[in-house]
């Protein structure tokens, strides 16, 4: 993606796109969670941790997850699908 189609994209998706991948991030730790494999569940072994939905979680909690959404999304300059920016419209 050019350098401005990258600054278009940013200035109109940005925000709605942190809040997928973050709850898309979330879902994903779901599976972790499932598997046994988080790190809460390898370093206390006797506790039980039960999975917290995404309306269910803190304010705070939530921003962890989009503070990893915004620089994955930097990172690798991840665009997605929805966006048409770039893309000859």
């Amino acid at each position: 993606m050019c350098e401005e189609c990258r600054s278009k994209y940013l200035e109109t998706y940005w925000e709605s796109d942190v809040e997928i991948l973050a709850k898309e991030l979330h879902e994903a730790g779901r599976k972790a969670f499932e598997a046994g494999m988080t790190v809460a569940q390898a370093q206390q072994k006797d506790k039980a941790f039960p999975f917290v939905e995404w309306d269910a979680l803190t304010e705070q909690a939530k921003e962890g997850k989009r503070i990893q959404a915004r620089h994955l999304i930097e990172k690798f300059q991840i665009e997605l699908p929805h966006s048409s920016v770039g893309k000859g419209q």
